[in-house]
């Protein structure tokens, strides 16, 4: 989904119920403005994602533990660089097809899939993509998604600013809610000799039932 003036408007309806999407917006209108341009609130937006505890819980969790426990880690080829610098498209490079799955663990009772096959976009280029979930079963019920990047070897290369993997959705009973994925490909995809073959990336989520232990933490439910 391309970040045009009807799709900020959808995210801005939902900012009331999915709080994290009033930072989402604060990275997407400045770019809509000037797209070419990292503006200071953009910056300090990005810092704020990296070096704030609630950003490096969503970065170690969520861009450093993917499908089966592999690593995804953010491609750091310059550890020294600005995390705002890797927000500028690379204009003369090819565009890159994403493509999105979605599926549910046998025991949880939820339909859950990407409203879009796929969008197109420029490495260093931010995009926004829509799941959508409905609870079918007539009791409330927590889900935690994890997810997956193929081919593999791009894993290191997709980087998530904001999503809704590694953390509690809960659904009540016939609920259907919208899921954003706020998401670039770093810019040093395009300096690795072996992606130059690659045009396609596939992100998948997977939904499982989860509950609370005895100690207070949330686990998927085996199934």
């Amino acid at each position: 989904m391309d970040l045009s003036e009807g799709n900020i408007s959808v995210l801005s309806q939902l900012s009331g119920r999915i709080p994290w999407l009033s930072y989402v917006l604060s990275l997407v209108k400045p770019l809509m403005l000037n797209p070419g341009y990292a503006p200071p609130a953009l910056e300090q937006a990005v810092r704020r994602s990296v070096d704030q505890p609630a950003g490096l819980r969503h970065v170690e969790i969520c861009q450093t533990t993917g499908w089966g426990g592999q690593p995804i880690n953010v491609h750091t080829a310059n550890q020294s660089s600005d995390p705002a610098s890797r927000l500028i498209p690379v204009t003369d490079s090819r565009r890159l097809r994403i493509t999105f799955n979605g599926s549910v663990s046998d025991v949880l009772p939820w339909k859950f899939t990407p409203q879009q096959r796929e969008v197109r976009v420029l490495p260093g280029e931010t995009a926004l993509a829509f799941y959508t979930a409905t609870n079918k079963s007539d009791e409330d019920i927590i889900g935690v998604a994890t997810y997956s990047v193929s081919p593999g070897q791009v894993a290191p290369y997709f980087s998530k600013i904001q999503c809704f993997c590694f953390e509690e959705q809960r659904l009540n009973k016939g609920e259907t809610v919208d899921m954003p994925v706020f998401f670039y490909i770093d810019p040093e995809f395009v300096n690795d000799i072996n992606m130059k073959g690659i045009d396609t990336i596939t992100l998948s989520y997977t939904f499982f039932k989860a509950r609370y232990d005895k100690n207070g933490h949330l686990t998927p439910v085996p199934g």
